[in-house]
C-alpha cells in the first residue's frame, strides 16, 4: 500500500467524487487509484477491507473503516 491518504474510486462514483472535491477544496493532500476494470485490485481491496463498494480509503497503509467521515476527522486533527 502507499504512504499518505490514498482513495480507491471509480470513475462513475458520486461519493468518490464528492470526496475528491472536499479533499482538493481543504488542501487534503491525497492519492487517488481507480479500480475500474482492474479486478485484482478489486480483490485485494475485498481481501484486505471486506468491502466491496469505493470510495474506500488508507491512510499510511492502514484501512480507514470509518470512511470520508474518518478522513474529515483526521483533517480536523491536522493529520491530513
Amino acid at each position: 500500500m502507499m504512504q499518505g491518504l490514498v482513495m480507491y474510486s471509480g470513475q462513475n462514483c458520486p461519493g468518490c467524487v464528492q470526496a475528491k472535491r472536499w479533499m482538493d477544496a481543504n488542501g487534503v493532500r491525497h492519492q487517488v487509484v481507480v479500480v475500474d476494470g482492474n479486478m485484482q485490485l478489486v480483490q485485494q481491496l475485498m481481501s484486505t477491507t471486506g468491502q466491496r463498494t469505493v470510495p474506500q480509503f488508507f491512510f499510511n497503509g492502514q484501512w480507514l473503516s470509518g470512511g470520508f467521515g474518518q478522513v474529515q476527522q483526521l483533517h480536523a486533527q491536522g493529520q491530513v
